[in-house]
């Protein structure tokens, strides 16, 4: 028996295509075809290729002037370094330059300093032998303090006095010379006699150490005071002795004397005694 609904349906369908085609007709439109939509994927393929190849040129590029950039940094850092090297190098001789120049200096120093240390120990001697000459040319000199200074007074009388009470002969004719000289304190200004013969003049030291003498047994008729009588110093020994003096206190020292124009100092009876050629020979003294 015939399938009755089957070909109702497949008629009503035909039916219904004629219809949807004539209504497309009647409104201007073409009718959908399956060529168009391959024409479009064929288009969307070719500006995905042109893309891609676009892309691709575009890495080239890139690439080329990342390589370009970096062979120009490449260049300029090799010159920089170049430079660099080449103001090292100049550098370095100039160091060595340098270091020869100092060699030849720390030389130069070394014989001037060795210069000058001789020259300082010639000098030296050459002042102490000054100082010995300066003080052996006052080898027959006294200088005598404290007796105040009179009108027309005699000093050679003075002097013979003096030789009386101490014991020791004095004449006019043992006296040389004899004169007061100006200082600047308001003591009485010191007398100074120079002997003819140093033998007088040691016995006159010699005696006095044991022997005082004031004013009054010289019948001056003066305040009473007592009288110095010592050797005469050069300028330069008679400053060391006056900074022994106050590092004797200092120090409590017990002598500080001179003899024959030496200075010395001694702590205590049984010490042995320091003989003081310069004021740096004070600095030892402990």
């Amino acid at each position: 028996m015939p399938d009755t609904d089957n070909n109702t349906t497949q008629d009503g369908e035909a039916s219904s295509q004629t219809k949807l085609k004539a209504e497309n007709n009647r409104k201007g439109k073409p009718p959908a075809s399956k060529k168009g939509k391959d024409i479009k994927d064929e288009d969307l393929q070719e500006f995905e290729e042109e893309e891609d190849e676009l892309g691709k040129k575009i890495e080239k590029v890139m690439k080329k002037l990342l390589t370009n950039h970096k062979t120009q940094i490449m260049k300029e850092m090799k010159k920089e370094l170049t430079e660099v090297h080449r103001l090292v190098e100049f550098a370095s001789g100039k160091l060595d330059e340098v270091s020869e120049i100092m060699k030849v200096i720390t030389v130069k120093q070394t014989a001037l300093e060795k210069e000058n240390q001789e020259l300082k120990l010639q000098l030296t001697m050459v002042t102490d032998e000054l100082e010995d000459m300066q003080q052996y040319s006052r080898r027959r000199i006294i200088q005598i303090d404290g007796i105040p200074k009179q009108d027309n007074e005699n000093l050679e009388e003075i002097m013979k006095q003096i030789g009386i009470k101490l014991g020791v002969s004095v004449d006019n004719d043992q006296i040389d010379a004899i004169h007061r000289i100006p200082t600047r304190s308001q003591n009485p200004e010191p007398i100074v006699v120079e002997f003819t013969t140093r033998k007088v003049r040691n016995s006159v030291i010699n005696n006095s150490k044991t022997k005082r003498i004031r004013t009054k047994d010289l019948g001056l008729g003066t305040a009473d005071r007592p009288v110095y009588i010592y050797e005469q110093l050069s300028p330069r020994r008679k400053k060391l002795l006056y900074e022994a003096k106050k590092l004797k206190q200092e120090k409590q020292y017990k002598y500080v004397w001179t003899r024959e124009g030496k200075i010395f100092m001694r702590k205590e009876d049984t010490s042995n005694p320091i003989r003081l050629q310069s004021l740096d020979d004070l600095k030892k003294i402990v």
